[in-house]
């Protein structure tokens, strides 16, 4: 709640939580209080209602969740949605929700000049709108500039490109151990090359 900046929105996710959590606003926003004087940190660990059996997540779930809260959570997120979407190309998410979130953003833009979080979440899927709050609310770190909150969204864009494209190319091995010829050699190539200038980009980050 720290990088919420209006108090009427803010306001509007502490009633939503109290009424979720069974506890009155005002013991809440007590609670909330104590976090933030002690400036509490949770980087790169997002928390979940309902974790996979055993508890343990991937190293891709636990970016995307990241990265989508980095997002969400700018005043406005344009450039930071552009600098994403340029890394991520063709890039899947695991989390089908946050795919279509981030269609949802990139059709806001071409409406919209200035971000206004209450009107976009309006404009949302109900579907969706659970995964928006759980982003939207995701305790981030403070950045002590603006310059460093975009290296962090390049950064985190580039791992999950290097781990998606690892996967494709254990795929394309995969199918053609299987005898698939759809698959060639050549494109296995092209990734490994792709894949080699992403890990490249993401040690200089």
């Amino acid at each position: 709640f720290v990088k919420i900046s209006n108090e009427i929105v803010k306001e509007h996710y502490l009633r939503k939580l109290s009424l979720e959590l069974g506890v009155s606003l005002e013991a809440l926003s007590k609670e909330i209080e104590k976090i933030e004087k002690k400036e509490v940190v949770k980087e790169n660990v997002f928390v979940t209602k309902n974790p996979p059996a055993g508890g343990k997540r991937s190293r891709i779930e636990v970016l995307e969740d990241y990265l989508m809260s980095l997002i969400v959570q700018q005043e406005n997120p344009k450039m930071f949605l552009e600098k994403c979407l340029s890394i991520l190309k063709d890039y899947k998410f695991e989390k089908d929700s946050y795919q279509k979130i981030l269609d949802h953003l990139s059709g806001f833009f071409k409406n919209n000049s200035k971000y206004n979080s209450k009107n976009f979440l309006n404009l949302l899927p109900k579907e969706l709108v659970s995964s928006f709050d759980s982003a939207y609310l995701f305790p981030l770190s403070s950045f002590e500039s603006e310059n460093k909150y975009v290296r962090e969204v390049e950064k985190v864009s580039r791992e999950l490109r290097a781990l998606f494209l690892k996967n494709r190319i254990k795929e394309i091995s995969d199918n053609l151990k299987k005898g698939e010829k759809g698959e060639d050699l050549k494109k296995i190539t092209d990734l490994e090359k792709e894949l080699a200038l992403a890990i490249g980009l993401l040690g200089k980050s």
